[in-house]
């Protein structure tokens, strides 16, 4: 059965679009531990961290963030959220950190080490890409810090994002996210001949 060639460019280029874009994923949970993960080849110095307090209504917030570079070949970054320190009106306190922007093609795995709060396991990663981190068995009250929580990822590139804490009030807090670096131009260029000599190869067998 003969293809014509606008069949096959069009089945060409599709099939390269699916290739590049990201799949739509269902939720993902990760699991967490509390023993330091294990980064091959370990972590360097950090390639920048904060930390900061926020005032709420009802409490204020102390945390830190930091990002690392992993010492391997890879150069893959672990980002690092901890509640230092914690003061209420009353009785409220913190059941849940949301976290993103992150997805499956980057977020390898969640860990919660060191002393203080202890999230409930697994975390959740939702299809809108933010992580929620339950506290709501070990809530982050009056004095309380929280474990150390580790993201640990595949990019190579990040900027600057927020999480959230919540509870009777949302505090929304400074933080990382991880960013896929865009293709070069030069990179779309080369798909694209690769693409045009491959429609023409097969072009030239259906003829045959």
């Amino acid at each position: 059965m003969k293809l014509s060639l606008r069949t096959l460019s069009l089945a060409t280029v599709a099939a390269a679009t699916l290739a590049v874009a990201p799949a739509a994923h269902a939720d993902t949970l990760y699991p967490i531990g509390n023993t330091a993960p294990t980064v091959v080849g370990g972590i360097g110095s950090p390639l920048s961290t904060f930390s900061n307090s926020v005032v709420t209504a009802t409490y204020t917030i102390s945390f830190t963030a930091s990002v690392y570079e992993d010492a391997d070949a890879t150069h893959t970054l672990d980002f690092l959220y901890k509640i230092t320190g914690f003061t209420a009106t009353g009785s409220d306190a913190v059941t849940n950190l949301s976290i993103s922007a992150y997805s499956p093609f980057d977020l390898l795995s969640v860990e919660a080490v060191g002393s203080g709060q202890t999230p409930t396991s697994p975390a959740d990663l939702g299809t809108n890409g933010v992580l929620n981190v339950s506290f709501i068995g070990d809530p982050i009250a009056n004095g309380d810090t929280s474990q150390t929580l580790w993201l640990i990822t595949d990019a190579t590139a990040y900027t600057f994002g927020t999480f959230t804490s919540q509870d009777a009030s949302v505090a929304t807090l400074f933080g990382y996210e991880p960013i896929q670096p865009t293709p070069e131009p030069g990179t779309f260029a080369l798909m694209g001949t690769g693409l045009l000599a491959a429609a023409g190869a097969i072009r030239r067998r259906v003829k045959a």
